[in-house]
This record gives C-alpha cells, sequence and structure tokens, in this order.
C-alpha cells in the first residue's frame, strides 16, 4: 500500500483503494496469459509475479480501474493505448505469422 501511495501522490493520481479492495482482487490466474500468479512477498519480481495494473493508466489506483495481472502482460501493456496494442498486435501477425493452435500452451510452458 505504501508503494502505491507514494506512486500515487508523485503523479498526482487519486487512490481510493485499500488492502481489503485489493485482496478482493485476488485471482490464481493471471487473466491475460492465464498463468498461475505468484503472490509471495520478498520474491524476486518476474514474469509470472501478480501486479496491481491500473487499467487506464491515466486515472490513479482508483476502484473499478485496478486489476491484478502479472507483471509481464503490465510490461507489455506499459504506456501503450489500447489502439497502440491492436497495431502492435497485427503487426505481430503480418510478420511473424498467425499463432498456432498450441502455441499458446507452448508459450506458457517457457514461463
Amino acid at each position: 500500500m505504501r508503494g502505491i501511495r507514494r506512486h500515487s501522490k508523485k503523479h498526482g493520481y487519486i487512490s481510493d483503494i485499500d488492502r481489503e479492495y485489493i485482496q478482493s482482487l485476488i485471482v490464481e490466474n493471471c487473466p491475460v496469459f492465464k498463468t498461475v500468479l505468484q503472490y509471495a512477498a520478498g520474491v524476486k519480481r518476474n514474469t509470472t509475479c501478480a501486479v496491481l495494473d491500473r487499467i487506464d493508466s491515466a486515472v490513479g489506483y482508483v476502484r473499478g480501474n485496478v486489476q491484478i495481472i502479472s507483471d509481464r502482460a503490465n510490461t507489455i501493456k506499459n504506456n501503450a493505448t489500447p489502439e497502440e496494442l491492436l497495431i502492435f498486435s497485427q503487426w505481430v501477425v503480418n510478420t511473424y505469422g498467425a499463432p498456432h493452435e498450441n502455441s499458446f500452451h507452448q508459450y506458457q510452458k517457457h514461463l
């Protein structure tokens, strides 16, 4: 919670969430990659660590604007608009081809 408050204050964001609200958001798997999330404190940050993400980065840590996703998903999403992510996704498909049916499962094995 201190990190959230510090980040909000530094960037001028509103923050109205508390520990109980964050606990209500806890999920076992990343909603993006479906990988099991790690919640252990003191674990070195890695791609499967759970992070609190602001859905709309222009808005603060307020109820309805936060979700728990993996650090990997958050890194990919960082500073990109939904439109930019769609453009990027189309570029990936055009450049590397459409993913194969089993590619998602192969990706999960590498995390």
